[in-house]
C-alpha cells in the first residue's frame, strides 16, 4: 500500500510522528512524505527503519537517493542567464 502524507496537514512535529506510526501500523510500506516539522536527524532514522520511505521538498545528503528536490536557486540562475543572453542578442 502507499499513501501520501503532507506535513502541511499537520500542526507539530509530534502529530506528524503519529500520522507516521498510523501509516506503520497499517503495513503501509512506501511513504512519500512531505515533512515540514521533523529535523534530518528523525528523518535519517525514518528511512533507516521505512524502506519504502521518500522524503520530497527536502535535500538531505545523508539520504540523498531517498530525497526528491527542486533546486530553484540554481534553476533561476540559469533562466537569468538564459534571459539576459537572449535580451543581449536582441539588443545588439
Amino acid at each position: 500500500m502507499l499513501l501520501i502524507f503532507s506535513g502541511k496537514s499537520a500542526l507539530s512535529f509530534q502529530s506528524e510522528i503519529d500520522a507516521i506510526e498510523s501509516l506503520r501500523d497499517q503495513n503501509c510500506d512506501a511513504i512519500i512524505l512531505h515533512s515540514e516539522y521533523s529535523d534530518e536527524s528523525t528523518l535519517i532514522g525514518l528511512t533507516e527503519q521505512i524502506p519504502g520511505l521518500v522524503i520530497i521538498n527536502r535535500f538531505i545528503p545523508k539520504i540523498a537517493e531517498r530525497s526528491v528536490w527542486l533546486d530553484n536557486v540554481t534553476s533561476a540562475k540559469r533562466r537569468l542567464t538564459t534571459y539576459s543572453t537572449a535580451a543581449i542578442k536582441i539588443l545588439r
